[in-house]
């Protein structure tokens, strides 16, 4: 396998206009108090569905916006803050905290709640950090935590052991990377395989992964001012 790396130069040029600011073609915006949605202050994440509802990750729970009216739609049995949202493939809505997580489904009278997953986790491994990220897959939604993941597959929970401490993690192309303090890991069919300089993308403490080309992953650094493209050719 042959590795082709680019390296790009980023030059950031600033410049600072003291004179009179232009508003045109800047955006509405409106700002929302927690004591207009009655929710906690907080809020780590936000998913939109089809239908243009909004869903906020919120301390108090899994907070949605219709456009007129705010309101909780799901709280884990726990009372775990929610932590992370996303959409699923075929349009689920899934959800984590500490210790939890879970995905939102509508009742017979159209109401949304949450219901949780946390009862198909083995009793051993209930005892888990908050769920950092959520991943959807073609093969399964991947719960991100601090030492173990969780695979939701075929509506059983498949655990995945990390090695160490999990620092940051990334769904690229459908291919999941989960970045380590000793070195970048790929995620194939609940396993964890070393890649290419992954060893050099630790040391890098890399922020983000994007897709660039074909079969081409961008990866960028923290605190530097290059970036890095690795092929797969």
């Amino acid at each position: 396998m042959r590795n082709r790396i680019l390296i790009f130069i980023i030059i950031i040029n600033v410049s600072f206009v003291s004179s009179q600011t232009f508003r045109t073609g800047l955006p509405f915006i409106h700002n929302f108090k927690p004591e207009t949605y009655n929710a906690d202050n907080q809020n780590w994440g936000i998913v939109q569905d089809s239908r243009g509802l909004m869903y906020f990750a919120n301390n108090n729970g899994v907070l949605n916006y219709n456009g007129n009216t705010w309101q909780i739609v799901g709280t884990a049995d726990n009372m775990s803050t929610i932590h992370s949202l996303a959409i699923g493939i075929k349009g689920i809505i899934y959800a984590g905290g500490y210790a939890e997580f879970g995905f939102l489904e509508a009742t017979a009278t159209g109401q949304i709640r949450y219901h949780s997953l946390i009862e198909k986790v083995p009793k051993q491994y209930r005892k888990f950090d908050y769920v950092w990220n959520i991943y959807p897959t073609k093969r399964g939604v991947v719960f991100q935590s601090t030492y173990e993941s969780f695979y939701y597959v075929d509506d059983s929970i498949e655990i995945i052991h990390h090695p160490s401490e999990s620092v940051r993690s990334f769904l690229v192309m459908d291919r999941l990377f989960m970045l380590f303090k000793d070195r970048m890991r790929e995620i194939i069919d609940g396993k964890f395989i070393d890649i290419p300089l992954g060893g050099e993308m630790s040391e890098l403490s890399v922020v983000f992964m994007v897709p660039f080309m074909e079969n081409e992953i961008l990866f960028g650094p923290n605190q530097k001012v290059f970036s890095f493209i690795i092929s797969n050719k």
